[in-house]
């Protein structure tokens, strides 16, 4: 009987380690880049279990990626609801036009080039 427990346990062990092991592979720890859910009218349902889960990811260090939602067309009813779920660390809520800004500012801090520059000065851009 407490034989097959510790064979059980030890199993258990393995996989924690192996996941652990490449979760650190795969996602790494700040290679940069950004999780980007571009929101459109209707999709406000999956919005919270994608940023539960995102946040899920964060607290456990296997993620240290920003968040950032972008608007395509809420109505003024999912903006409030999708401004009280994006209120904390790490989230931002944006206007769909605005997330290139986000992007470019995320790749100047790990030292890229980013994927969008309006002014091509490679200036930083903190906030839009």
């Amino acid at each position: 009987m407490w034989g097959m427990v510790s064979v059980f346990l030890q199993a258990c062990g393995i996989l924690l380690l192996l996941w652990m092991l490449i979760s650190w592979l795969v996602l790494g720890k700040d290679r940069g880049g950004a999780i980007v859910f571009l929101c459109k009218e209707g999709q406000t349902a999956k919005l919270e279990g994608f940023l539960r889960n995102c946040i899920w990811l964060r607290e456990m260090g296997t993620m240290s990626m920003p968040i950032i939602v972008g608007d395509a067309g809420l109505t003024e009813q999912e903006l409030k609801l999708v401004r009280l779920l994006t209120n904390r660390d790490g989230v931002v809520f944006c206007p769909a036009e605005q997330i290139e800004y986000y992007l470019q500012a995320e790749a100047e801090q790990i030292g890229g080039t980013g994927t969008a520059t309006r002014n091509g000065s490679g200036s930083d851009i903190s906030e839009p």
